[in-house]
């Protein structure tokens, strides 16, 4: 499986690992994960850890993921901070995903430090 969920308690997050080329179905199903794990622990805070993710596809692809959030009634008092290696191809997808997604009422913001998403995340930056 390309992509990992885990809780981290202590800091009420919930961290998503991707890595390799992701197809649509793995995708979608992480998203349904990260509904379960924050349903399933109260919270609303999703890291999206994308430093080891292949991006391949279009920019409609990106698009779609919002569909997606939509058409499965995602909410959009979830925050998500995603992590990029800065400069790499994957980080021009994952702005542009942040600026979809924004403009669609969810709060999304991309970063290239783990550190700063994580502060981001409990409100500390």
């Amino acid at each position: 499986m390309p992509w990992t969920a885990r809780f981290i308690a202590d800091d009420g997050i919930i961290e998503m690992t991707y890595e390799g080329i992701l197809t649509e179905a793995e995708l979608h199903a992480s998203v349904h994960a990260a509904v379960e794990y924050g349903t399933r622990e109260d919270t609303l805070n999703v890291l999206a850890d994308c430093t080891r993710i292949i991006a391949e596809g279009s920019l409609f692809d990106v698009v779609e993921l919002v569909n997606f959030y939509d058409q499965n009634k995602v909410t959009r008092r979830m925050r998500e901070a995603v992590i990029v290696d800065a400069g790499s191809p994957t980080e021009m997808y994952m702005r542009f995903y942040e600026t979809v997604a924004c403009n669609r009422g969810y709060t999304v913001r991309t970063f290239t430090s783990a550190e700063d998403a994580r502060n981001w995340l409990r409100g500390e930056a």
